[in-house]
């Protein structure tokens, strides 16, 4: 029993003497955050970099293997309709396994998609089924991983290790902005097929990121663990405004996919007579270098704005960065809804630094300050699901059934209206949300 005792006494104060070490290196730690900051930077880098590098070009891919336009809808609707419930299931898998961390699942998914693309690119698959199929697949491994990310900058976090999610989310987006620039230019000359070894290689670097993301387990972790598993309802029944939040989350990106989607033909209604085939629909609109240049000003924007999210968010409260980006929203697709000029189209993306940068690194925050340490990887995905996979689908399909019918003004007045339910839905749900 006594050696029992010391070799139990011995595991405590070995445990404590790694927290100390991952907390202390250097002066004052900051050797430590350093690099565990740079490590997490080239995570969101290398993520976004590859997710820029292939799914946003997913209907030239698409179209190149011959696929209609009507299948490219498809697949790509099956990507978000798969996330939505891939997420969550993946989630609850790992909070019914302790030993399991949440840069397991991030690990998992990105090796899933990276095998599938490989497969693609090296294997001659039957068209449509099977290649749509594997393709649906890697948009929703793709889709699904970012809620696990989020939560790997919470874990440091409770360790004791500080991550600047806002600059290193920002980082991701300025990587998605080059990779779209560059292999826009590139695919002028190559075939797009070339995206698929490039999105192999990108996911590779993120994955050997992922596995140097070690965190010292807490001394007190196994007392800190739930006795029981929660199911996603008990998460929502036990946290009502949690639950209204995340209606405000579908109706702020039924709103931002709208733009992003279908930026070209804004940009058409801009004024620009040249036309060229968009690589997100496959329909006319403004010439590439307009577009290009919109969807720059924006991605790059988001570093900055989010860098200061993460230096004010000790200030203001999550729900008041929520309740400022949705106001944006509005503003923005006012910009838009009002814009006969590119002048103008490029005022409305210059709002992405007070919207979307400031709502990403917001929802994080939100979920780590509304719902408690047993329900925040749940809360993560929920957010995510309800945003850009509920949120995402609604604005592609209603969008695109408006533009189709309505033409451009009719998808940019629908996003305004959704842009103030947003508005209201996170006034209602965050207004007693103050510090």
């Amino acid at each position: 029993m006594r050696a029992q005792n010391s070799t139990k006494t011995v595991d405590n104060a070995s445990q404590s003497v790694k927290l100390l070490v991952f907390r202390f290196v250097g002066k004052g730690g900051a050797a430590v955050r350093l690099s565990m900051n740079t490590r997490y930077a080239v995570i969101h880098a290398s993520f976004w970099g590859a997710y820029g590098s292939l799914w946003a070009f997913i209907a030239l891919v698409l179209e190149y293997n011959g696929f209609a336009s009507a299948q490219v809808g498809v697949v790509t609707s099956c990507a978000t309709l798969l996330s939505v419930f891939l997420s969550p299931a993946v989630s609850s898998f790992l909070d019914a396994r302790p030993g399991l961390e949440n840069r397991h699942g991030a690990m998992a998914l990105l090796t899933l998609a990276a095998a599938l693309c490989l497969l693609v690119w090296l294997v001659p698959l039957p068209r449509p089924f099977v290649l749509g199929a594997c393709f649906a697949l890697i948009g929703a491994f793709l889709s699904s991983t970012p809620p696990f990310q989020n939560a790997m900058a919470m874990d440091a976090n409770r360790c004791g290790i500080p991550v600047v999610y806002g600059f290193c989310r920002g980082v991701g987006s300025v990587s998605y902005a080059a990779a779209v620039l560059l292999l826009g230019f590139v695919l002028e000359r190559h075939a797009p097929t070339l995206l698929l070894p490039v999105f192999a290689a990108l996911t590779a670097c993120g994955l050997l990121a992922m596995s140097g993301f070690r965190l010292p387990e807490r001394p007190d972790e196994a007392a800190d663990r739930p006795a029981e598993h929660r199911s996603i309802a008990a998460v929502l029944r036990s946290h009502p405004r949690f639950a209204l939040t995340l209606l405000g989350c579908m109706f702020f990106f039924l709103t931002h996919t709208i733009s992003n989607t279908y930026m070209n033909a804004l940009v058409g209604k801009a004024g620009v007579e040249k036309a060229f085939e968009s690589y997100l629909k496959g329909k006319a609109g403004g010439p590439a270098s307009a577009v290009g240049t919109s969807l720059a000003i924006s991605a790059v924007l988001e570093l900055p704005a989010m860098t200061l999210v993460s230096r004010l968010q000790k200030r203001f409260s999550p729900g008041f960065f929520l309740r400022f980006a949705a106001g944006a929203e509005v503003v923005k697709f006012l910009i838009f809804y009002l814009a006969r000029s590119m002048p103008l189209i490029y005022l409305g993306q210059c709002m992405q630094f007070f919207q979307f940068a400031v709502y990403a690194p917001a929802t994080v925050y939100y979920v780590a300050a509304a719902l408690p340490e047993r329900d925040q990887l749940k809360g993560q995905s929920l957010i995510y699901v309800a945003g850009s996979g509920l949120g995402g689908a609604l604005g592609n399909l209603l969008g695109g059934r408006l533009l189709d019918r309505s033409g451009i003004q009719a998808a940019l007045l629908l996003g305004t209206v959704s842009a103030a339910a947003s508005l209201l839905t996170f006034c209602l749900s965050t207004r007693e949300d103050s510090r």
